[in-house]
């Protein structure tokens, strides 16, 4: 009897702790190569194709209509293919980088809600460092830097970047922690001289 009260207050005690998403703001954008946004940071062999997702996590509204975002690439890659998620969406940003979304019926976010799904083709096993940031013309003009949501009440509304300001959204083959300052490492070691 006392076994099967602790294996049950277990299972309570598991269905009763939420899931911890990477991050606990709200409306958070960025890249990643899972679709539970969970790493966007990855090494691999050259001559092969990753899949790279532009997630929404924490979204607070209940539908999208539309969204438009930009991104830059450094390193030796190929982009072979681009996914657009949603009901028939229609990209009228030009490509290569930039993109502006129209869809047909909207798209119901949920916990991690991918967007867009990149095929990127890694050519050497040097870093590539994928940078998001907003489309050009942004429809937003007051933060023209960061990506757009139009949503289904009619508004647009400028989602959080998951990196901050400096930092790239996701790189292969690359440190996958910023790198450490080291005039500032110095200051802090000669705190305990």
């Amino acid at each position: 009897m006392r076994t099967s009260t602790y294996f049950l207050l277990t299972v309570l005690v598991m269905v009763a702790i939420p899931a911890v998403a990477l991050h606990s703001d709200e409306d958070v954008i960025g890249f990643y190569f899972d679709a539970q946004a969970e790493s966007n940071c990855l090494e691999t062999a050259p001559y092969v194709t990753v899949p790279l997702h532009l997630v929404l996590t924490n979204p607070a509204m209940e539908a999208i209509c539309g969204y438009e975002f930009g991104y830059s690439v450094s390193g030796n890659y190929m982009v072979s293919g681009t996914t657009l998620m949603g009901f028939s969406p229609i990209d009228v940003g030009g490509g290569q980088g930039n993109h502006i979304v129209g869809l047909a019926a909207p798209l119901t976010p949920h916990g991690a809600t991918v967007l867009v799904t990149l095929s990127v083709f890694v050519m050497d096993d040097k870093q590539i460092q994928f940078d998001l940031h907003g489309a050009n013309p942004a429809s937003i003009t007051d933060h023209p830097e960061l990506p757009v949501l139009a949503l289904g009440n009619g508004t647009m509304q400028n989602p959080v970047l998951s990196s901050p300001e400096g930092v790239s959204s996701a790189k292969i083959n690359g440190s996958c922690n910023p790198e450490t300052d080291i005039s500032s490492w110095d200051g802090v070691k000669s705190l305990y001289q």
